[in-house]
């Protein structure tokens, strides 16, 4: 997952803040998958067999094609993968309000 200089991820540039960690979410788990599958050292074929999946979906994968997986079905590629996935949950940061300054000089001078 790329992050700018702020530290948000490309999605967030893109897509609302509820859709991009959605969009975080998969990119990492379409990552983690993919590094597995490429460190078994194994056709696709045989990884589709360990996958539990087709041949073309692993091309899909490897070639990164993140539309065409949901959240779910990349836990369960995970999962047959012999990876744990965890879902954390934190606070998101509340933008500080800023103080308004008195504008009753202006408000004053306008009348």
């Amino acid at each position: 997952m790329s992050e700018d200089m702020s530290g948000k991820s490309v999605w967030h540039h893109i897509y609302g803040p509820a859709k991009a960690a959605l969009m975080d979410a998969r990119s990492e788990l379409m990552s983690d998958v993919q590094e597995a599958v490429k460190g078994w050292g194994v056709t696709q074929e045989e990884a589709a067999k360990r996958l539990k999946t087709s041949q073309s979906r692993v091309n899909d994968l490897l070639a990164g094609k993140l539309d065409k997986f949901r959240l779910d079905k990349l836990h369960e590629l995970a999962t047959h993968a012999g990876l744990v996935t965890k879902i954390r949950t934190v606070r998101a940061a509340v933008p500080r309000s800023t103080s308004r300054k008195s504008t009753s000089s202006s408000a004053v001078a306008a009348i």
